[in-house]
């Protein structure tokens, strides 16, 4: 980050140079089928970048830039006003930052941040895992003389899929006091180490829920 002298008045170059650009674009298709024997679905595909300049003013991934998306969404009408649907989600992995191991290890890094801190000279140079999900909904309706009751349930992400990111999960390894372990405890204070462990991220949880809807 640059800072700017407040003793000198500011120019537009001064300021230029301590903006970052960016830009996003893309393209959507979709078709829809309304209702067919009862049946009817969505198809949504997205192409998109969204970019953004780096220190060096060359455009990069920003950390939204997705790509690709594809929705799937298909339901039927079933009797006595009920309604089951699914919606499948394929999204392109996002860019991420990796850790700097070295640097999250220091004690004096640690203590301060109490979590990883990343590796900004490699900022957004990865990317997570391909993001997909499934959604379950059934709903029931019941619709009277001047008002209309439903009930739904509903499960994200049924099938428990990845974690979006591939970054590890770091913690300290800790004794039992459970203070972190430092590999050098000889060395000064700001040469201290501390063992680190690490584990990768767990799938994704399916979460169930309900829900009324009242329409006058």
């Amino acid at each position: 980050m640059r800072k700017f002298d407040t003793s000198q008045p500011l120019d537009s170059d001064r300021v230029r140079n301590c903006l970052q650009l960016a830009h996003t674009y893309g393209v959507e298709l979709l078709a829809q089928k309304r209702t067919l024997n009862d049946f009817y679905g969505i198809m949504a595909y997205t192409l998109g970048y969204s970019e953004f300049t780096n220190a060096q003013g060359t455009y990069e991934p920003s950390s939204w830039d997705s790509r690709h998306i594809l929705s799937l969404t298909a339901g039927k009408y079933l009797k006595r006003d009920w309604n089951l649907a699914a919606r499948f989600r394929l999204q392109s992995a996002l860019p991420e930052t990796p850790y700097d191991l070295s640097q999250s290890a220091r004690v004096v890094v640690w203590n301060v941040a109490n979590a990883p801190v990343k590796d900004f000279t490699l900022l957004n140079s990865q990317r997570g895992n391909l993001v997909h999900q499934l959604d379950l909904r059934a709903e029931k309706k019941w619709t009277f003389p001047s008002w209309q009751f439903t009930f739904y349930l509903d499960v994200v992400n049924a099938y428990g899929s990845d974690n979006p990111s591939r970054l590890p999960v770091l913690a300290l390894s800790r004794d039992a006091q459970g203070n972190g372990i430092i590999t050098n405890p000889d060395a000064q204070r700001e040469q201290q180490i501390y063992q680190l462990e690490t584990a990768q991220n767990d799938r994704s949880t399916p979460l169930p829920y309900f829900g009324f809807i009242f329409e006058f």
